[in-house]
């Protein structure tokens, strides 16, 4: 009995695992499978999808379905995810440009858009309908001085024209603060004023004074200016006391260049005028051109005219290289041919000048060019002429062949393409005997600036005879091209033809032709002005 209960437990231990390995795993599998597929757990799903498919009992084929359902839903939400991280990514940055974009417009919107050099000061007389008249500039003295005018040399900022209000300080010697009636609380005035982009920009302020001489009385006046309760510019002017005797001065340049005195302009090549004893800054400048030196002259009493010279300012040479799409373009520069591409121009002016590039095939290419200080080598890429129309051509030609036979051939050939594709008919006959051919075929077609080229293959009937054998009539195939010159005008066209016959036994007659064509275009505007009588 004893060993009995062993061999049955022994049994038992050794049939469990076949038992365990072929129980119905699948259903179970599948079912869980298909529950974490429904919630949108797919990687789960695919896990248990493919424990299923290992299942003695599996059902392969439903697994594998599922298991490519699951594959694909997992790429689509890892897709989802990447574009859902890109569109993100990009919105994170649209953020950050506005946020920045707000902050430089803050920025330059509290400077009053505009970065300010210097500030320099002028006498005027400012009557009773707000007309300026400049009555000196530079030195200021009490005995003359109304109105002082600020002019603010400045560096725009902004990329567009801005209006901004500015404000301005003025303390007098004693560094009180001078206000009037219409003065805004804690400023001497303000004025709405226009901001220009770019460099080298100027701003004439409002004068600010009375009509009383003697108003700015001899010292050291503080000016401040403001925007947005921001401080500009801080800067000091000085009056004088009296007016001192001023004498002759002529100052030349050996050019037509501008002659800038203590930074105010007083036009080209030779300014003549009256100065107060002292020194001054003589810069000359010209467009394209480097600015002369800062000259310091300095001007003493004297009844004669004192002469000053400045030099002129100096050209802006550059090198710069042209490159071409094709290679070796015909360069024009300036009206002067100056060789193919790629090409080196040397000592060019900095300024505008004409660039011109021409080679057959291709537009001719043409522009006015900016050329700068430091600019880098230009590469030009030319384009291609448009195809012309392929509009349907009649040919006509004379034909002559049967090169084989004793009986030379002479016949014609006439064709209709109206664009790729189109029909043919050719007939030959015999000189000395009834010989005869008869065809007719498809024409392709392809063009390409002036020169048309065809193919074309057909098939038709023919009697031969000749010395090397009797009469026969027979089905022919017949094969040829055409090439052809087409004119500028498109419809009227010259060609060379040529092609053969082949017959059923492999026998080949070749022939050729010369003739023309015409477009269908041109044909019918001809056949109008001939039938209504004006050819």
């Amino acid at each position: 009995m004893k060993k009995i209960f062993i061999l049955a437990v022994f049994a038992f231990l050794v049939s469990a695992p076949l038992m365990a390995q072929y129980s119905p795993c699948y259903n179970d599998a599948y079912a869980e499978g298909q529950d974490c597929f429904r919630k949108g757990n797919y990687k789960k799903a695919l896990k248990l999808f493919k424990e299923a498919k290992a299942c003695p009992d599996s059902n392969v084929a439903a697994a594998d379905e599922m298991i490519n359902k699951c594959s694909l839903k997992i790429e689509e939400q890892e897709k989802r995810k990447d574009r859902e991280r890109r569109e993100e990514a990009e919105r994170l940055a649209r953020e950050a440009e506005e946020k920045r974009l707000r902050a430089e417009e803050t920025s330059m919107a509290k400077n009053g858009y505009m970065s300010i050099d210097r500030v320099r000061f002028i006498n005027v007389n400012y009557n009773y309908r707000r007309e300026i008249t400049v009555v000196s500039e530079g030195q200021l003295y009490d005995e003359e001085l109304r109105y002082v005018m600020p002019v603010v040399c400045y560096k725009g900022l902004d990329t567009k024209t801005d209006t901004v209000a500015l404000y301005v300080k003025l303390f007098d010697k004693n560094h009180n603060l001078l206000v009037n009636q219409s003065s805004p609380e804690g400023y001497t005035y303000y004025c709405l004023s226009i901001v220009n982009p770019g460099d080298d920009q100027e701003l004439q302020l409002k004068p600010w004074g009375n009509g009383t001489n003697n108003y700015y009385t001899q010292g050291e006046y503080h000016f401040e200016l403001y925007c947005n309760e921001n401080r500009l510019y801080s800067t000091y002017f000085n009056v004088n006391k009296a007016l001192p005797k001023d004498f002759p001065v002529c100052i030349s340049v050996g050019s037509d260049a501008e002659i800038f005195l203590n930074g105010v302009s007083r036009g080209k090549n030779t300014w003549r005028g009256r100065l107060v004893p002292g020194q001054y800054e003589v810069v000359c400048k010209k467009a394209g051109y480097r600015d002369s030196e800062k000259k310091i002259i300095t001007v003493t009493e004297s009844t004669q005219e004192q002469p000053f010279y400045v030099d002129p300012p100096q050209p802006i040479y550059v090198s710069f290289e042209v490159k071409s799409d094709p290679k070796r373009a015909k360069l024009v520069f300036d009206g002067i041919e100056r060789g193919t591409t790629p090409i080196t121009l040397s000592k060019v002016m900095v300024g505008d000048h004409t660039l011109m590039l021409d080679k057959k095939g291709y537009r001719s290419y043409s522009k006015t060019i900016s050329v700068t200080e430091g600019m880098g080598d230009l590469n030009i890429t030319m384009d291609k002429p448009r195809r012309r129309r392929s509009f349907g051509v009649f040919f006509l030609d004379f034909v002559a062949g049967d090169f084989k036979s004793d009986d030379l051939m002479i016949g014609g050939h006439a064709a209709i393409c109206p664009r790729r594709v189109g029909c043919y008919v050719q007939y030959l006959h015999g000189m000395e005997s009834s010989s005869s051919r008869t065809t007719g075929g498809l024409v392709f077609r392809l063009t390409r600036d002036y020169v048309d080229f065809q193919l074309y293959t057909g098939a038709g009937y023919g009697r031969f005879s000749s010395s090397q054998s009797d009469v026969n009539k027979s089905f022919l195939m017949d094969f040829g091209g055409r090439l052809s010159w087409r004119s500028r005008s498109g419809w009227a066209m010259w060609d060379l033809m040529g092609g053969c016959y082949v017959t059923p036994k492999g026998n080949v007659y070749p022939y050729a032709g010369i003739g023309t064509g015409f477009s269908l275009i041109g044909a019918v505007t001809m056949l109008t002005l001939w039938a209504s009588g004006v050819l």
